[in-house]
């Protein structure tokens, strides 16, 4: 079963790796794949924040949101750096459920 689904995923990574190097990045239909999937994400995000589960839901929802800000404006002021935006995002919120004791 295991050795099935391995299977059925690498046969779609070879795929995809064939077929990246004749994809125009600035295609139109390329850059709507890009615009979904980025829209996609930001949905996901935003649920996460607004409608949580599990132990995020026990947080107040300033405390979501600014650790949302807090995120993003690290992520800007480090030049985009995703890595420096979430670890800024989890300070905010863990700090601030500690502060809380939730």
């Amino acid at each position: 079963m295991v050795l099935a689904a391995a299977a059925a995923t690498y046969v779609w990574r070879f795929l995809g790796i064939a077929v990246a190097n004749r994809i125009d990045d600035r295609s139109l239909a390329f850059r709507l794949v890009r615009a979904v999937a980025t829209a996609l994400v930001a949905g996901l995000a935003a649920r996460l924040v607004l409608f949580p589960t599990g132990g995020l839901a026990a947080t107040p929802l300033v405390l979501r949101l600014g650790a949302t800000a807090a995120g993003a404006a690290a992520y800007a002021a480090t030049g985009r750096s995703v890595t420096i935006g979430l670890i800024a995002a989890d300070a905010v919120i863990i700090a601030g459920a500690w502060w809380l004791q939730l």
